[in-house]
């Protein structure tokens, strides 16, 4: 593969993951890689390798000391950003990646992370059965899809009973789409949903549009702009905003506007 001048971006999960870490001389090591890395993305002190074997073979792995590890998802569509998703022990990044798929969802735009446990096998009709037309809180796989569950998982979300089964792989999902599921669950009438996701999509046509969108809970920011510093004080609630913030921060009002809300 060849590779260009590139960015470096950050995921939520990246930074919350970072911020816990105590060790100084990691976090410097850190420093250096976003620093350096889009200048010379070929340098064999990243030993930048590709995961093979696995189900998303997209997912990347770079050293930045004997230890650490940091694992990146390549660019979409052409763009030129390069990811930063997870960083642990060299010897816990394989159990982390192999267990994650990520995509980007053209259907709300956003990219997305699930567990590759939820993935089924489709199951065979049986002669003489009826497919189900309702499914989980009495949606449709339309409604679903249409409120940001990935195809892949589709039909186990779409088979779930309660608020148990949900529950249960919290982690595993999509975090945008199970926050949309919980209001689901809690009363938020599903039309209702439809109608925030479709507000939140980007207005305007292009990549690097949708990559802004109100529904795009990974929205990057372009951490190689820091030049290596201040990446300690980077903390995910700083700089990530929720998307009804987002309207508001971004939004343009023609006169005063009443926010209500508990602080923070």
């Amino acid at each position: 593969m060849e590779y260009e001048r590139i960015k470096l971006a950050a995921t939520k999960r990246f930074l919350a993951q970072l911020g816990k870490m105590q060790d100084p001389a990691v976090k410097k090591a850190m420093n250096h890689f976003i620093e350096e890395f889009p200048n010379n993305i070929r340098l064999n002190t990243w030993d930048l390798k590709q995961y093979t074997g696995i189900k998303d073979e997209n997912f990347h792995f770079a050293r930045i000391s004997i230890g650490y590890r940091v694992v990146l998802y390549p660019p979409f569509k052409g763009d030129n950003t390069w990811y930063l998703i997870w960083v642990t022990h060299k010897p816990e990044v394989y159990n982390w990646v192999k267990n994650k798929k990520i995509i980007w969802n053209d259907k709300v735009h956003a990219m997305q992370e699930y567990g590759v446990s939820l993935i089924k096998k489709e199951k065979k009709q049986e002669d003489g059965q009826k497919p189900k037309i309702k499914g989980f809180m009495g949606t449709t796989r339309e409604q679903l899809c249409e409120i940001g569950v990935p195809d892949e998982i589709l039909e186990e979300v779409f088979n779930f009973h309660d608020r148990k089964d949900l529950s249960k792989i919290q982690q595993e999902i999509p975090n945008d789409v199970y926050e949309n599921l919980s209001l689901l669950v809690q009363g938020q009438p599903i039309e209702k949903l439809i109608e925030n996701v479709e507000a939140g999509k980007a207005t305007e046509k292009g990549f690097e549009k949708e990559k802004q969108s109100a529904n795009n809970r990974y929205y990057s920011i372009d951490l190689s702009t820091q030049n290596g510093s201040g990446l300690d004080d980077l903390a995910a609630w700083r700089i990530f905003l929720h998307p009804s913030q987002r309207e508001l921060v971004e939004g343009d009002f023609k006169g005063s506007v009443r926010v209500t809300g508990g602080a923070g």
